[in-house]
């Protein structure tokens, strides 16, 4: 946070202007400044130098960590509202001269070129391999045993001669994205740098059963008699007519499953697990964490947006690699602090890293396809 965000951050506290999370913002500042204040008038110009470095490096831990005390500082500012009002004035003028006396300013961002987003781009692979580019003028594809066609109707390939029980995969590429609709009707939203794996007709299988490597969202369409299994690295979902999210990026720490709609049971390591609507299934190579979840945000990248709740740096530069199709390098001192942030995915890669930037923590540099975080 610099210092203008800083001056406009209290003065909607003065004002009563402050969303919750601001208040807590505030009210963790006023804290750090009640832990120090007593020892002011002790102090000769060189400890009060020393002190006020010190408040500021409190006020960034306990801002970077107020979501994690919200309970506890709820209770314990309810009756400190006007004295914390008081207190952020002596607060602003410390910080103030603090920031412009001897601490370094960040380095700026520059911008060489911008990236445009992502759009809809997708190869299939039939399985005698022949590859098919589908258009990025259209968003959807049809698998059906005898032909391709589009969303629309549009043919795009006729099976001529191939077995509808063989594999086909169609794959998305960084900065893609498609939608499939298999042979059963269920249908797909595959997100960028993803790949499915398909047969092009469940009739002669008693599963219908999908291998799938990055992420995608399923609407499967019911049919109790055949279940449907998505199989990734480290697990296996299996479902009869439900709405849930996959994301098994190899990337990623494990591979997560989010119910939205119905039940998925999670097979890993010979054990079973039910989800409920709202919960997610963490599944790395030696454990299964279930939790509940914002699944808005986990599947609002479906809907054309990014969602990024209390996300660190490293997490949301990774989703920005595979829409942009960019290199991310870091430069410096990663910080750890959460970012807050909603936005179409339909920005430009500049619109998005100056959002960023109001955060007063990070800053970037663009050359090409390559993103400097600093």
């Amino acid at each position: 946070m610099n210092q203008e965000q800083l001056d406009q951050l209290l003065a909607r506290y003065v004002e009563g202007n402050c969303t919750d999370e601001e208040i807590l913002q505030v009210e963790a500042m006023v804290e750090a400044y009640d832990n120090k204040q007593l020892q002011w008038e002790n102090l000769n110009d060189a400890q009060r130098k020393t002190w006020l470095n010190n408040l500021h490096a409190d006020i960034q831990e306990s801002m970077t960590s107020y979501q994690a005390r919200v309970f506890q500082l709820r209770n314990k500012f309810k009756m400190r509202r006007f004295a914390a009002a008081a207190a952020i004035i002596v607060i602003a003028s410390t910080v103030v001269w603090l920031y412009r006396s001897d601490t370094p300013k960040p380095k700026e961002s520059s911008y060489a070129n911008d990236v445009a987003p992502g759009k809809n781009a997708a190869t299939i692979t039939l399985a005698n391999g022949k590859t098919i580019n589908l258009s990025d003028a259209k968003n959807g594809v049809i698998i059906d045993a005898s032909k391709l066609t589009y969303n629309d109707g549009t043919v795009i390939d006729a099976h001529d001669g191939q077995q509808a029980s063989a594999p086909q995969t169609i794959s998305t590429p960084a900065g893609g994205t498609y939608q499939v609709r298999l042979p059963d009707g269920t249908r797909v939203w595959l997100n960028a740098a993803s790949s499915l794996k398909y047969p092009a007709s469940f009739a002669a299988f008693k599963e219908r059963k999908v291998e799938l490597r990055g992420e995608a969202y399923f609407e499967v369409n019911k049919d109790k008699t055949h279940p449907f299994i998505v199989k990734t690295n480290r697990q296996e979902v299996q479902v009869l007519g439900t709405h849930f999210n996959v994301n098994a990026y190899a990337s990623e720490k494990g591979d997560y499953t989010t119910l939205l709609e119905g039940s998925v049971k999670v097979n890993h390591s010979a054990k079973s697990y039910l989800l409920k609507e709202g919960e997610q299934a963490a599944v790395t190579a030696a454990t299964v964490k279930i939790a509940q979840v914002n699944t808005d945000e986990v599947v609002d990248w479906k809907n054309g947006n990014f969602n990024f709740q209390d996300k660190d740096i490293t997490s949301i530069m990774t989703t920005l690699e595979r829409w942009y199709n960019i290199e991310v390098v870091y430069e410096g001192e990663v910080t750890n602090i959460g970012f807050n942030a909603e936005l179409s995915r339909n920005n430009t890669l500049v619109h998005v890293l100056k959002v960023l930037e109001k955060t007063g923590s990070v800053k970037f540099k663009v050359e090409g396809r390559r993103v400097t975080v600093m």
